[in-house]
């Protein structure tokens, strides 16, 4: 599985943040340093204050393309002073909400590590294209919505999961409004597949757990 991982620049005011506050009950929440070891599949993100580091060290994560998270605090700040970004890199407001960070974490995850897989075997006989946002089959195929995908890899990343961590994870919160959405969304996804596949149960439920069925 890969883990994520913070590398705080510059200001180590996230860093205690981070490091103190447990966002998923079952998640932990890893801030390391350069020196730190780490697994090939594991992702980083470069998280840090754009006032704070110079201008060629910006310039240095935008040639990298790597998931990277840029603080701003100035209101009068400018987008003409990065240029185009990265699929990678996002711009947040100063002060953040945690649970934005943490989603807009996940989804960067998510984007880096499929978006480097062209085609990824979902479950027996299915593949799945991120860049075109089709599920498809030897003989079929059916067009995602981005919503769709990010299901979907969440749980192939996560194998199972519960559905208040899918809320969490996907949709950004945990209440009834977020709750129905992920129900209509799993049930639109389920008919599609079934119709298009004749797979009744692509992503199975016992007990609020959440799987893909015959997913490796």
């Amino acid at each position: 599985m890969n883990n994520l991982f913070y590398k705080i620049h510059g200001s180590d005011y996230l860093s205690r943040i981070i490091s103190e506050i447990n966002v998923f009950n079952d998640t932990k929440i890893h801030v390391i340093k350069n020196q730190d070891p780490i697994n090939a599949d594991d992702i980083i993100i470069n998280v840090f204050y754009f006032e704070e580091l110079s201008k060629k060290k910006i310039n240095f994560f935008f040639k990298q393309k790597k998931p990277t998270i840029c603080i701003f605090k100035n209101n009068a700040f400018n987008l003409k002073q990065l240029g185009e970004l990265g699929n990678f890199f996002v711009l947040l407001p100063a002060p953040i909400d945690l649970i934005d960070f943490f989603k807009i974490s996940n989804i960067l995850k998510i984007k880096f590590i499929f978006f480097n897989q062209a085609n990824l075997e979902i479950s027996k006989d299915m593949f799945l294209n991120v860049n075109l946002k089709l599920l498809f089959s030897k003989k079929k195929k059916i067009r995602l919505t981005e919503k769709d995908i990010q299901l979907i890899l969440f749980l192939k990343e996560e194998g199972s999961s519960h559905k208040d961590k899918i809320l969490q994870s996907v949709w950004g919160h945990k209440n009834e409004l977020d709750s129905h959405a992920f129900d209509t969304q799993l049930h639109r996804l389920r008919k599609k597949i079934y119709e298009n596949f004749g797979e009744k149960n692509f992503i199975e439920e016992r007990n609020s757990i959440y799987s893909i069925k015959n997913s490796f």
